[in-house]
């Protein structure tokens, strides 16, 4: 029978308790010992501001998509690349391009990991309030095909080219839903 609620369990008389130690491993990239301290934080930022250029590119590149070369956004020859080329084609047989107005679409890396030295991975939330236009109306105005605002969590793969990091695929791993569902951009 448990112990009535007015009686206070004292050092002396609380049963014994067993600490169990859990360890649990965390993969980073391996650091040359003679490398700053700040070496893992500096590839953090460096993948960080490669996502927001991909994507900033990304933007540009669906505003034109016949000038777009898919190799300047994804590594050439990717997946990400040769997915965005058939989405290109898609637009421009469609008439479809996004409008220079982003309404503030923005986003957001929330965490980074590297699985090797040359690759990392970033999930990321994705604000996306842009508008997709299409052909010109009868009165040479351009059409609206979708000027719907929405969230998603996206992760981008990234791998290390020349030095540089460069995405080579992008997944959606969650439509979080409409409006701006995002954390605020810092």
């Amino acid at each position: 029978m448990p112990p009535s609620l007015s009686v206070l369990q004292t050092a002396a008389t609380a049963p014994l308790t067993t600490v169990v130690s859990i360890t649990i491993a965390v993969t980073a990239p391996t650091v040359d010992p003679s490398a700053p301290p700040d070496t893992i934080t500096k590839n953090i930022n460096e993948v960080t501001a490669a996502v927001v250029s991909f994507t900033e590119k990304l933007g540009q590149c669906f505003q034109q998509p016949q000038a777009c070369d898919a190799n300047l956004v994804y590594v050439t020859g990717s997946s990400g690349s040769l997915g965005l080329r058939s989405f290109l084609d898609e637009s421009i047989q469609n008439g479809a391009y996004l409008s220079s107005n982003t309404r503030g679409s923005y986003i957001v890396v929330e965490q980074v990991t590297f699985p090797s030295d040359a690759a990392a991975t970033a999930t990321s939330c994705v604000f996306d309030a842009g508008i997709t236009l299409g052909p010109a109306d009868s009165a040479g105005n351009p059409t609206v095909l979708d000027d719907s605002t929405g969230s998603r969590q996206t992760q981008q793969s990234l791998v290390l080219v020349d030095g540089e990091w460069r995405v080579t695929e992008t997944t959606i791993l969650k439509q979080l839903g409409a409006g701006n569902q995002c954390p605020s951009k810092s």
